[in-house]
């Protein structure tokens, strides 16, 4: 069975990080291998969370790994806590991109048009590290601004976007990455996934469905790095993640009328009726 090595906090509400990828690696059919950063009472978009950070923890648990349980497929991060977390996981994915990992870089600085409260210039230094280390690297449209040197970006449509997107990514894909842009506003209705790779960018539509929600770039960001190790190719694992990731907000909204977005998406509904 294929191994991914997923690298991120416990939020115990907002259904993100590893409250996401477990569930969702292993429906798809993959061993999923946590490497727990830190444990949050809850995601941080809520008030008043207790957090307990285990960067000491990371280097043992991983010396463990390598001594006793073999190579992973791929390793994907997301989240950290703070830069010296971050300096942590550079050299465990150097390691594991030594043995032949994918690495699947999840740049977690911020959405809608501004970064996230403590994501300071060392915070954005660091993450800019880690995804150059990546095969893969999946930014929203804010992110991707933040890792090439733009500000947060302003929201842009249609063509304009999707030229702004490829030159942003032109600029960050000094070693050859693929880059997968999320929450690009094409046309009316829509909303789509920016598939970088060899200088080409093509957009993966999907239905533009309520508002913002919690959790669902570690949901892409899973269900991408799952389908991946799993043998599916780039575009098509990204055409499958918008489609259940648009199924999941539908199924959501429907049974609960004025749901909370810092609750996540209900994909535990989905999992088992899944796109094939």
């Amino acid at each position: 069975m294929k191994r991914i090595a997923v690298i991120n906090d416990i939020s115990s509400f907002g259904r993100c990080s590893l409250t996401a990828a477990f569930p969702i690696v292993s429906a798809l059919g993959v061993q999923c291998c946590p490497l727990p950063t830190g444990v949050f009472s809850a995601q941080t978009g809520f008030p008043g969370f207790y957090c307990r950070d285990l960067t000491e923890d990371m280097p043992r648990i991983v010396e463990k790994w390598v001594g006793d349980h073999g190579r992973f497929d791929a390793a994907l991060t997301g989240f950290i806590t703070n830069a010296g977390q971050g300096r942590e996981i550079l050299g465990i994915i150097r390691r594991f991109k030594k043995d032949g990992a994918l690495i699947i870089v999840d740049p977690v600085l911020g959405d809608n048009g501004e970064a996230y409260p403590g994501c300071g210039e060392a915070h954005v230094e660091m993450m800019k590290s880690l995804a150059d280390e990546a095969d893969i690297i999946t930014p929203n449209f804010t992110e991707l601004c933040i890792l090439a040197g733009a500000g947060t970006g302003s929201v842009k449509k249609g063509s304009e976007i999707i030229e702004t997107v490829r030159k942003l990514c032109e600029k960050i894909c000094g070693s050859g990455q693929t880059i997968l842009t999320t929450g690009i506003g094409t046309d009316m209705g829509k909303i789509g996934v920016g598939v970088f790779s060899g200088g080409r960018i093509e957009i993966v539509e999907g239905e533009k469905i309520g508002g913002s929600f919690s959790g669902t770039g570690d949901v892409f960001a899973s269900f991408v790095a799952a389908e991946i190790v799993s043998g599916v190719e780039v575009t098509e694992a990204v055409r499958k993640a918008v489609s259940f990731i648009s199924t999941c907000i539908r199924k959501t909204l429907s049974d609960n009328p004025g749901h909370d977005p810092r609750e996540g998406i209900e994909f535990e509904k989905m999992i088992g009726v899944r796109e094939k």
